[in-house]
């Protein structure tokens, strides 16, 4: 267990909710629509399952998932609510 903690390519889900509030704050005037991938690659971090997951998780509680997908991802959408004034 410990060696997951050492591990700094994993995220833990603060990180992840960090992360994507930071995309959000960055890009979310110029995005409409973002993919856990399009967060890992702007953040430079690792693209490995367990991060997907980890965004993926943190995009559900701060954006709106749609029907749509792209190349397996789920797209989620950019809210009014989501995008700072």
């Amino acid at each position: 267990m410990s060696e997951f903690f050492e591990d700094s390519d994993k995220i833990t889900y603060p990180d992840a909710d960090g992360i994507v509030a930071d995309y959000l704050e960055e890009r979310a005037a110029d995005r409409v629509r973002v993919t856990s991938r399009d967060v890992l690659e702007w953040s430079e971090v690792p693209d490995t399952s367990h991060n997907q997951r980890r965004i993926h998780d943190a995009l559900t509680r701060l954006c709106e998932p749609t029907e749509a997908n792209w190349a397996g991802r789920t797209v989620f959408r950019v809210t009014s609510d989501t995008r700072k004034p």
